[in-house]
Formats: structure tokens, sequence, C-alpha cells
């Protein structure tokens, strides 16, 4: 079940990049892959972390106020 692992991996992406459109982190996903054979022919495998750090470094700067952590030690979030 592909599914849900494409839709968590869209969910992460979208919410670091608010402003991409669904093309844009589309072809994150797709760029990023590993291809593999199937019956329905060549796909990419999903690679997240490949997928975020591809993002990283073509998105804009958010805002200051956007990023403001307000006492907070960290996201959690690791690239």
């Amino acid at each position: 079940m592909a599914a849900p692992h494409v839709a968590g991996a869209f969910a992460v992406l979208r919410s670091l990049f608010p402003t991409a459109t669904v093309s844009e982190l589309e072809e994150r996903l797709k760029l990023t892959g590993i291809p593999i054979q199937t019956y329905l022919g060549g796909v990419p495998r999903i690679q997240v972390d490949d997928a975020l750090a591809l993002a990283a470094f073509s998105a804009p700067t958010p805002p200051l106020a956007a990023i403001s952590t307000r006492g907070q030690v960290g996201t959690g979030l690791k690239f």
C-alpha cells in the first residue's frame, strides 16, 4: 500500500513548504525517487529525506515570524 506513504510524504513536504504547488511537491518526490520496475512499468520509490534536502536548497527562506520557536527547544526535524 503505497498511498498512505505517499500521502504522508506529501504532507511533510506541504507542511514545510506551504506555498509550493502540488506539481512542485510531486516533482520533488519523483526527482529524488529510486527507480523500480513493477508490472505497471518503471516508477520511482520515494525517498522523503532526499526530497526534503532538495526542497531545503530550492525553497525561499520563510519570514522570521514563521520560524520563531517561542522558547521551544527544537522542531525535532533533522536534515
